[in-house]
């Protein structure tokens, strides 16, 4: 299954690709530092101006799902796992 991470996915843009990830059938992390709850998509609380809670967070995502590609644009970041 494809994998994404979204940052700031509690609300706006973030919260909007977040959806639409899902939505195009992947497994979907979001970070924010609320917990604004979408089904389907697993909420992660970090602070993302801490970067090794950034880290830590990241690292239990790569346990669970394997390689991500980063694509950013303004203030979310989208992480994409590739390959199969």
């Amino acid at each position: 299954m494809k994998t994404a991470l979204v940052t700031g996915g509690s609300s706006g843009i973030g919260r909007s690709t977040a959806a639409a990830l899902k939505n195009a059938g992947f497994a979907v992390y979001e970070f924010s530092r609320r917990n604004v709850p979408q089904y389907g998509i697993k909420h992660i609380s970090v602070d993302v101006t801490d970067e090794n809670a950034v880290q830590k967070a990241v690292g239990e995502i790569l346990s669970e799902a394997g390689k991500l590609l980063r694509q950013q644009s303004g203030d979310f970041l989208v992480l994409l796992r590739t390959g199969q």
